[in-house]
């Protein structure tokens, strides 16, 4: 069986260490964990998308990260759904919510976008919201902040201890959903 793991995110450096890039951060690491590399830039240049692929356990494993910037997601996970044939409900899509406290996850088979451009757009392309989908707590949302400041901003080094505890604990949660089903995946990580 296949599995797609999708992290949202912005590309470029201005954005790496951005409350808005939790998702790039998770398959960067769960790359790294699965010793996969994603391909040079120059190999993705007329692309929507970077990919890296392997093998976990006895399961195909694609990685990706949308190229088009968040709103446009749905654009780069339409395109990768063409190119390999993976249901719907073996994609993870892996995203921030300034709605979940710092560091808390939120594992779910389907549902509405919540307001998250980047899963909405996905939501839009593929014509379903029977798209699971892993939220990262990124909030509270400070008080008299906008929402687009808070997650185009980087996160603190305070927060930064959080959130590499958390992207640990995610890619374990990934592997669980591999190894046992996103049924036991939603008990063991949800928090």
């Amino acid at each position: 069986m296949n599995w797609l793991f999708c992290g949202l995110g912005n590309k470029g450096r201005r954005y790496s260490r951005t409350r808005h890039n939790i998702g790039f951060m998770v398959v960067d690491a769960f790359a790294k964990d699965l010793r996969l590399k994603f391909p040079p830039r120059i190999f993705t240049i007329r692309k929507t998308y970077t990919s890296a692929s392997g093998i976990y356990g006895e399961q195909d494993i694609t990685i990706m990260k949308p190229l088009t910037y968040m709103n446009l997601s749905g654009i780069a996970v339409r395109n990768i759904l063409q190119e390999i044939d993976i249901p719907l409900e073996r994609v993870i899509i892996i995203l921030d919510d300034f709605n979940l406290e710092m560091g808390k996850l939120r594992l779910r088979k389907r549902g509405s976008g919540g307001g998250h451009k980047g899963l909405n757009s996905i939501i839009r392309a593929v014509n379903s919201e029977n798209i699971p989908r892993l939220r990262i707590g990124i909030g509270p949302l400070p008080p008299n902040v906008d929402p687009v400041y808070y997650v185009l901003s980087p996160f603190t080094d305070k927060e930064m201890d959080v959130i590499t505890n958390t992207i640990n604990k995610v890619v374990e949660c990934l592997k669980i959903v591999v190894d046992e089903g996103i049924d036991k995946a939603m008990t063991r990580c949800n928090q």
